[in-house]
């Protein structure tokens, strides 16, 4: 369609210089490649650039290059790249090019390209392709997983009392703190979920004489995917597994004579089930004369917990040799054009201090360059106090400083941190942690210090964490909530109709309806077309809200009322959930759980009542409901979606985990590096110096024995320190201009300092940045 040259050319009027791209740009489509990609070096654009060539040079079909990533918002960008690309190629080729090339141009479908995470894309596929007669695969969400698992499988035969089993959670978990039942569930989910993804015999893993507690893990397990498999559902580990039997068993023979070019990112989050999908893809591709091309940074890998098995990244190229019976030809993506000379020094620095860390990396890894133009030279700084609500108070003057003032002057220096007159806002400014919540077992923790003083600014600054709170635990939540079960169970008679109910859910319906009365005694705006007390009592009695007019006959209750309504008519009384972005968030995932019940229950999330309704039959869709909708909000195994946090509110400072921020960029990033950590206390040992293997390392090594992997030969505690490094390695990648580091006195003490990753202490003990003074402290 056009040259090589042609498409170089077009490159440099995009201002992309094809040079460090290298083969990606050049090799045809038979060719594979393992990029290695560091942060900020452009690994999206790459891929997009990648399929763009094949397209444009070498007319491969859009419809036959199948592009995947780990995350949905990853997947959107990936997407977005490539047709925002193609289409600024295609315009400046239209407005020069032959009457013979517009016309072949204007026929190409790039929308035609497959991209989307792994599991969308099974499901996609297993739909498309399934055979006349046969049902699409139902998804479950996560968190109707755990509430199924809790309900099918630990529920079901009393297995959640068994002791045996408890002691093997407190054993593998390393503690009995907190033992609920939602953790109860989320532990034995991780074993079901790593037992696919590890493809792990579980009959041969509960004969083995472990311990006690495996096998009734195992029969809970297995009754929770006989219950999927009797409705029909899968969730998303057995959705993969689904899609690479069909892939196997050749029922997908047509997808896999389609497929030419396999384009797959983040490569280094995959797990062996993934990569055995993968694999297969890549013997389709190869028969069709085409390639796979893997990016991904072995640095950047922060899912282990989540089955991820990084080895299978940095071993890639022998691996995909032995199975595939291809060489790779290794691409080093090293030019950061996101960050200054300083962060990208402070970085490679920091991911080359723990020597045992450097076995474990893809060997000869060249460190990362910075190509950003115009960089300013802002040194790392670092904010230390001896309190957290010090910390806080100064943090707080600083941002107030750099958004509503004139600046914030860098000691020692003419620097001051200000931001820009082109635009710049709170949303500039970013704070990132293990984990974004807002209040420990000991109370208020550094989000929300943070947020209360920004919020008491003489020009107040909003904060955007809405993962910074259990969804069960917020009180507009808990008003909203309780009015529905005033509305729907009056009697309170649900939880009698439900054996075994969890008394945690119990507690949290009893204070719940109680925030709902004293919401009711507040008697809010507004009061028409009635008020809300009168709302809610016409739907304890079931009485038709619409009065009765001269000619019309008179109204009757619906036999079926959907929870979907009902809540949008109380939002009247909740102006939290229409204007503020915390609040739709919140409302976001109260609405997914319910439209996710109504999709899959019997009674489709409807309230069912009337003459015509058999009273038995209105008990069991309260029970659903109860099962599908009120414990799963009520144990927090509600999740707000992590797309609604991509864009930032421009009025609001972000709260995020560093696994949140993974893929986004900001100008300031403050890292908090252990505002809570005043001793060197076993509880946080996990966060900042493993003091063992830790929970996630013995799941591994256990489902591992029985597994084709093989046990790990990484002893656990190595693992976790690898974690670690990874951690902070994506945290100081992060910002454009400016890192602040961001903690307590006791993590710099000269003497009986609390030891930290993040700080340059290596496994062996020793601390590299002693005393911190390659800091400037502010």
């Amino acid at each position: 369609m056009i040259t090589q040259p042609d498409f170089e050319a077009e490159l440099r009027h995009l201002s992309i210089d094809p040079a460090p791209l290298g083969p990606l740009v050049v090799d045809l489509a038979d060719a594979d490649h393992f990029v290695v990609a560091g942060p900020g070096t452009g690994k999206t654009t790459a891929l997009a650039l990648r399929a763009l060539k094949l397209i444009l040079v070498d007319e491969v079909d859009p419809a036959s290059i199948l592009a995947t990533t780990f995350t949905r918002r990853a997947a959107a960008e990936v997407r977005s790249r490539i047709l925002q690309r193609a289409d600024q190629i295609r315009q400046s080729l239209l407005a020069k090019g032959s009457l013979a090339l517009k016309g072949r141009l204007s026929r190409i479908d790039f929308n035609r390209i497959r991209t989307g995470t792994l599991d969308s894309l099974s499901q996609e596929i297993l739909t498309d392709y399934r055979p006349l007669g046969s049902y699409p695969p139902v998804v479950i969400d996560q968190y109707l997983g755990d509430a199924l698992m809790l309900r099918a499988g630990l529920f079901d035969h009393g297995r959640f009392r068994r002791q045996e089993l408890v002691d093997y959670a407190v054993r593998v978990l390393g503690t009995s703190r907190g033992l609920s039942p939602k953790k109860l569930s989320a532990f034995v989910r991780e074993i079901h979920e790593r037992a696919l993804y590890d493809r792990t015999d579980l009959n041969a893993f509960a004969g083995a004489g472990i311990h006690a507690g495996i096998p009734i893990a195992v029969d809970a397990i297995e009754a929770y995917r006989a219950y999927l498999a009797a409705s029909g559902q899968v969730d998303f580990a057995l959705l993969e597994q689904r899609f690479l039997d069909d892939l196997r068993s050749g029922r997908l023979k047509k997808l896999q004579e389609e497929v030419q070019v396999v384009l797959v990112d983040e490569y280094q989050d995959t797990n062996f089930l993934q990569e055995l999908i993968y694999f297969e893809l890549a013997k389709g591709a190869k028969a069709k004369g085409g390639g796979i091309t893997v990016v991904g940074d072995d640095d950047q890998a922060l899912y282990r917990f989540r089955g991820a098995t990084t080895s299978l990244f940095s071993a890639y190229p022998g691996r995909v040799h032995d199975a595939v019976g291809i060489q790779p030809q290794q691409v080093n993506l090293v030019e950061n054009r996101r960050s200054t000379d300083d962060i990208v020094t402070w970085t490679n620095d920091f991911v080359r201090l723990d020597g045992e860390y450097h076995g474990v990396r893809v060997p000869n890894k060249p460190a990362l360059i910075r190509r950003r133009q115009a960089a300013g030279r802002f040194p790392v700084l670092g904010m230390f106090r001896p309190t957290m609500q010090e910390l806080a108070e100064d943090l707080t003057q600083l941002i107030d400083s750099v958004v509503n003032g004139s600046g914030f002057p860098i000691p020692r220096s003419k620097l001051v941190l200000q931001r820009s007159p082109q635009g710049g806002s709170a949303a500039d400014v970013v704070m990132l942690s293990s984990s974004p919540l807002e209040e420990g077992e000991s109370g208020p923790l550094l989000p929300l210090e943070l947020r209360r003083r920004l919020g008491g600014l003489p020009h107040p600054i909003k904060v955007y964490n809405p993962r910074g709170r259990d969804i069960a635990s917020v009180p507009e939540v808990g008003q909203l909530l309780g009015l529905i079960l005033a509305c729907v169970d009056p009697t309170q008679n649900g939880p009698n109709l439900i054996p075994n109910l969890p008394r945690e859910a119990l507690n949290v319906f009893t204070v719940w309806r109680q925030e709902a009365h004293h919401f009711q005694a507040s008697n809010p705006a507004p009061q028409a077309p009635l008020p809300i007390a009168q709302f809610v009592a016409a739907w304890a009695a079931r009485t038709p809200i619409r009065p009765r007019s001269r000619g019309r006959a008179p109204a009757t209750w619906p036999r079926d009322a959907p929870l979907l309504q009902l809540v949008y008519n109380l939002l009247t009384w909740f102006p939290y959930f229409q204007s503020d972005l915390e609040g739709l968030a919140y409302l976001e995932a109260m609405n997914r759980t319910i439209t996710t019940a109504s999709n899959l229950g019997k009674f489709d999330a409807c309230i069912l009542g009337g003459p015509s309704v058999p009273p038995q039959v209105a008990d069991k869709a309260l029970v659903e409901l109860y099962w599908n909708v009120f414990v799963p909000l009520a144990l927090d195994f509600i999740e707000v979606d992590e797309d609604l946090l991509e864009t930032l509110p421009r009025d609001r400072l972000g709260i995020y985990s560093i696994h949140q921020a993974k893929g986004l960029e900001f100008p300031l990033v403050i890292v908090d590096v252990g505002s809570s950590f005043k001793q060197r206390h076993w509880a946080h040992a996990f966060k900042r110096f493993p003091r063992d293997e830790g929970p996630s390392s013995r799941i591994e090594d256990q489902l591992r024995r029985f597994s084709p992997l093989g046990v790990p030969a990484r002893q656990g505690r190595d693992r976790c320190f690898d974690d670690l490094i990874r951690q902070y390695f994506v945290a100081y990648s992060r910002p454009q201009d400016v890192l602040l580091l961001v903690g307590l006195d006791a993590l710099r003490a000269p003497q009986n300092s609390v030891e930290h990753v993040a700080l340059g202490w290596d496994r062996t003990g020793t601390w590299h940045w002693r005393g911190l003074g390659n800091l400037t402290m502010v």
